[in-house]
């Protein structure tokens, strides 16, 4: 027996380390790029997630060089793109767009490089959420498995593939926080590491303007607490005046700033609003075109206003906003074919969020005691609190729950999904003599639950020939992957 337990041991603590190696970190980025990668090429056009209001503004950036649009009341249908401050990832997409366009590529195949270049976007996020996860003190073997299962997440694979500013904002989500944990935790503060944490800060709420409250919330917190390490001079200061990252932070920073000063400063002068509302710039006949604008223009005259009462807040957050963001985690598709997934993927996903929220809970305290972690914390607690607050104010003007979406919370999955692996890990090794063996099994569990509409098994288990693009290459293989991910389904 005393034979038998040693080698489960010594096979569980080599599982452990090919879990932490980087080939395994190779194989679960790749898997994911070209799950991600195959849903872009083969799948239909336009995708959920506002596809076709992307693709055009990136179709509007191929006609001019620099980012700044002199709207008028042209490009109905795209709402005002003059000022939103969301269009670096637009900008940028629209280069390869561009020579696409150049080579003469139809439409499909500008909307198949648009997409794939989203797939670059967020595959790379994971490279620098690894770099954070570590970083906070987790260990490879934590961070592997913990990216591992934001990739086996429907919505993930589905957003990769979509023509969509979410994969770039994802990625300056994981390098900003990944910056700014290790400006906390270092001893010499680097003028070049400030300058690249305001460039990737600038550029990321640039990407999508919902990134303002990380970048603020963030700096204020490092401002705050840098200042006071300055005058205990507990940390030291340096120039670095004349290295290449001066130089390339420098210019990056300086672009940075001034494209953030152009967009969010001068609107907040201007308009009183980082992110002026449409009809600010244009007549109300035109901001109807943009389907989400007059949705909400509708539903606002049709409803007289609430006020924000604390049953009324209870409500929508127990009723709507949690069970909302639950359900869009596995609602993938395009705009005219579209599935929540299979019954087992809803029980899988609502129990992962349960077993997380509740390891989150008991863990708090622990996991704030760990140096840099108050950094991701404040981060997520700033962002969260102001979506929530955006959310209630549209159901208390509205009374319909709308902008409720799962993905807006992709940015932090990773950090969640770790930090709750970290404190099961630790539970782990205070209550078990041989914690190694227990954190294989939680592993195979892992992934056998993945078997269950991870990643794009969930698009493909519901997809026919109508959800791919006509005459593809790759329908007899669609097909076959169709078979296989119902084939693996309970009850498919």
């Amino acid at each position: 027996m005393s034979t038998f337990t040693t080698a489960v041991d010594r096979a569980s603590t080599a599982v452990q380390r090919a879990l932490a190696s980087w080939w395994c970190f190779g194989i679960i980025v790749g898997v994911f790029a070209l799950s991600a990668t195959l849903l872009a090429v083969a799948g239909a056009d336009h995708f959920l997630y506002d596809e076709d209001y992307h693709f055009g503004i990136v179709q509007v950036y191929t006609h001019q060089w620099l980012p700044f649009i002199d709207q008028g009341n042209k490009y109905k249908g795209l709402g005002d793109i003059s000022r939103t401050g969301s269009y670096l990832y637009h900008y940028i997409v629209s280069f390869p767009v561009r020579l696409v366009q150049a080579l003469g590529g139809d439409a499909r195949a500008q909307l198949v490089v648009a997409r794939l270049c989203s797939v670059a976007f967020l595959s790379a996020s994971f490279i620098w959420f690894r770099s954070l996860i570590i970083e906070l003190g987790a260990s490879k073997a934590i961070a592997n498995v913990s990216l591992a299962v934001f990739a086996a997440v429907p919505i993930t694979s589905a957003v990769a593939a979509t023509v969509n500013y979410d994969s770039l904002t994802i990625l300056f989500t994981a390098l900003f926080l990944w910056q700014a944990v290790r400006i906390w935790k270092a001893a010499e503060l680097r003028f070049p590491d400030l300058l690249a944490i305001a460039a990737v800060g600038c550029f990321g709420s640039l990407t999508k303007y919902t990134f303002l409250p990380v970048f603020v919330g963030t700096a204020v917190l490092l401002l705050i607490v840098l200042i006071i390490r300055t005058r205990r001079r507990t940390v030291r200061f340096s120039w670095g005046y004349g290295t290449p990252r001066f130089w390339i932070w420098g210019a990056a920073a300086l672009i940075g700033v001034a494209l953030f000063v152009e967009r969010y400063v001068v609107n907040l002068l201007l308009f009183r609003s980082p992110q002026p509302d449409c009809a600010k710039l244009h007549p109300v006949s035109f901001c109807l075109s943009y389907g989400p604008w007059g949705r909400n223009y509708a539903l606002e005259h049709q409803f007289s206003g609430a006020s924000p009462s604390p049953g009324r807040v209870l409500y929508y957050l127990f009723q709507d906003w949690i069970p909302g963001n639950l359900w869009s985690l596995r609602y993938v598709g395009t705009s005219t074919h579209a599935t929540l997934g299979s019954a087992a993927t809803a029980a899988l996903i609502d129990l992962a969020a349960a077993i997380t929220i509740f390891l989150l809970a008991i863990g708090i305290g622990w996991l704030l005691r760990r140096r840099g972690m108050l950094v991701p914390f404040v981060a997520v607690a700033v962002y969260v609190a102001a979506l929530f607050a955006v959310n209630l104010s549209d159901f208390d003007k509205m009374n319909v729950p709308v902008g409720v979406q799962g993905r807006y919370l992709l940015p932090f999955l990773p950090l969640a999904i770790c930090c709750a692996g970290m404190v099961l890990a630790r539970a782990l090794d205070a209550l078990y003599a041989r914690p190694a063996t227990l954190k294989v099994i939680v592993v195979i569990a892992l992934v056998i639950a993945m078997t269950q509409g991870a990643g794009a098994l969930t698009y493909f288990a519901s997809a026919d020939d109508a959800w791919y693009a006509a005459g593809g290459p790759l329908v007899d293989f669609t097909r076959f992957l169709h078979a296989v991910a119902n084939k693996l389904l309970i009850g498919g």
